[in-house]
């Protein structure tokens, strides 16, 4: 519920040098972004789950705040093969075929090529 006083806590734990790792949901991600902005993602993106969404500029500035060093930012790459051929199947309920597994290598190859967001951003920072 409070963020800047958990990212106190941890760097309060951590010794200099220590490392942290985050990762946190991207409401940049390409396969829910209108759903987000109108408030219909699955209730589990929202509290008790998660509480705030976060920009990687305000994810990188809040560490800063905290003390931390930011050395690593981004969204996660859009997702595999395997990942989108799961969705297909299980959310959309395309046939399993091999036609299936073509169409998800090609959709991973567009969203590759469009550089099209993953479904997390990760920041990795050091305690300063």
């Amino acid at each position: 519920e409070q963020p800047a006083k958990l990212l106190a806590e941890i760097r309060g734990v951590l010794e200099p040098g220590g490392i942290l790792v985050i990762e946190v949901p991207n409401p940049k991600y390409c396969r829910q972004t209108a759903d987000f902005y109108r408030g219909k993602l699955h209730s589990n993106m929202y509290p008790p789950h998660h509480l705030t969404f976060w920009s990687s500029k305000a994810l990188q500035a809040a560490l800063n705040s905290a003390g931390f060093k930011v050395l690593e930012s981004g969204a996660r790459p859009y997702p595999e093969k395997l990942q989108l051929r799961h969705s297909l199947v299980n959310d959309r309920n395309w046939p399993d075929t091999g036609f299936t597994t073509a169409a998800a290598r090609m959709f991973h190859m567009i969203g590759r090529g469009l550089q099209l967001n993953g479904a997390t951003l990760n920041v990795v920072a050091q305690a300063s």
